[in-house]
């Protein structure tokens, strides 16, 4: 069975605990199935350590600056809560990063749920918000 290159997954503060798991538990189960490769995940963020929405804290495994999308099969992004921090995953880096992975047509490349549509006084200049599921 060929490699597979690991896979992304993107936590800011204030991530949502289930969307994340579910990335972690469906790539998980690649190691108990042969007939499929095996895909780990790398977590990332703009943080050492991240907490959830619901309570989880989690040390990420690789820094923000460090990664190098090419390394990586897909990105994953659990949408989140404002009132929890969830704001920075608006950071532009994290912007930059989405849309190479999208211009590559990588197999996968979107977000988990979706972006939330950020509150009216927090969206950027000239920005436009939008909600959407990319997947090629």
């Amino acid at each position: 069975m060929d490699e597979v290159k690991p896979v992304l997954l993107f936590l800011a503060e204030g991530f949502e605990d289930l969307e994340a798991i579910l990335v972690l538990y469906i790539m998980g189960l690649t190691a108990y199935r042969e007939w499929v490769p095996t895909v780990r995940v790398v977590t990332t963020g703009f943080r050492n350590r991240v907490n959830s929405r619901f309570g989880l804290n989690h040390q990420i495994d690789l820094a923000f600056d460090d990664v190098n999308p090419l390394d990586y099969s897909a990105l994953a992004i659990p949408s989140g809560f404002h009132s929890h921090g969830f704001n920075e995953a608006y950071d532009e880096r994290l912007r930059e990063l989405s849309r190479g992975y999208q211009k590559r047509k990588f197999q996968f490349s979107g977000l988990v749920s979706r972006y939330q549509i950020p509150p009216p006084g927090q969206r950027s200049p000239g920005k436009h918000a939008a909600s959407r599921l990319v997947a090629d």
